[in-house]
């Protein structure tokens, strides 16, 4: 009989997910609670590879170890436990600001024929793939799916407005991606995790505003944040990216 290994797997999962979401510096290696959580993802490992190795990726991607993450996440894959933690391999990159190479893990992850659409487009959403996620919604509805997204950083409504303005300024989900990656390259050059989610405002309001911005909630002074927003605009002026009004990228105090 196998060892149930739930209780701890579950433990686990439920630390990392607050050491994430707490944001703020990269947990130090030699921090004892990590050290313990590694210690216990190892033992794991005996006795579930493809779980153990999952949790690897997400246990190194809180100390901003991304090569160590990516290969935790693939191995776990090649186990053939790779779909329970794609959302968390999406989220990996997120965190640690690789937004073009989470939006293709996404994209590939949540098309409608998956069946994980509902679960997975928010992960979409989060790495700018707003055209990508409006495409997926019209599929499904062709395919007579019902779509729920309840965690969804935006809501459908929303999802259609920000196609149709993207549209209008001949925005791509790639333009988006690259311009988030330039905010994930700052983030990791300060060696910082965003605190929670990031949040995506969609407004449109006819002759007085329209725009689609995504926000980075980050733990430090309005000064730091001002810093932070500072060495992005140098960011986006030396990388010369496709730029619009309706679109932005900002930090905020979290």
């Amino acid at each position: 009989m196998k060892a149930q290994a739930l209780p701890d797997t579950n433990r686990i999962i439920e630390r990392l997910n607050q050491l994430t979401h707490k944001g703020g510096a990269y947990v130090e290696r030699t921090d004892l609670e990590w050290r313990i959580l590694g210690r216990d993802v190892e033992k794991l490992k005996a006795q579930d590879a493809a779980l153990g190795w999952g949790l690897y990726g997400s246990l190194m991607s809180i100390v901003g170890d991304h090569d160590e993450a990516e290969r935790g996440f693939r191995t776990s894959l090649q186990l053939g436990k790779g779909a329970i933690f794609m959302n968390n391999w999406v989220a990996s990159r997120v965190n640690l600001g690789y937004f073009t190479a989470a939006y293709s893990l996404a994209k590939e992850a949540s098309v409608p024929e998956l069946g994980m659409t509902s679960d997975r487009l928010p992960f979409l959403l989060l790495t700018g793939g707003i055209n990508t996620a409006d495409c997926y919604l019209k599929r499904a509805k062709d395919m007579n799916m019902d779509v729920v997204l309840p965690q969804a950083v935006m809501s459908i409504d929303e999802i259609s407005i920000a196609t149709e303005l993207l549209r209008q300024a001949e925005l791509t989900d790639e333009d988006l991606a690259a311009h988030l990656d330039l905010a994930g390259g700052v983030m990791r050059t300060r060696r910082q995790l965003f605190v929670g989610e990031q949040v995506v405002l969609v407004q449109h309001e006819e002759g007085v505003f329209s725009g689609i911005t995504y926000v980075f909630p980050i733990s430090g002074s309005a000064a730091d944040i001002f810093e932070l927003n500072c060495e992005l605009a140098e960011a986006e002026s030396a990388q010369d990216i496709k730029r619009h009004p309706f679109f932005d990228v900002v930090f905020s105090v979290a």
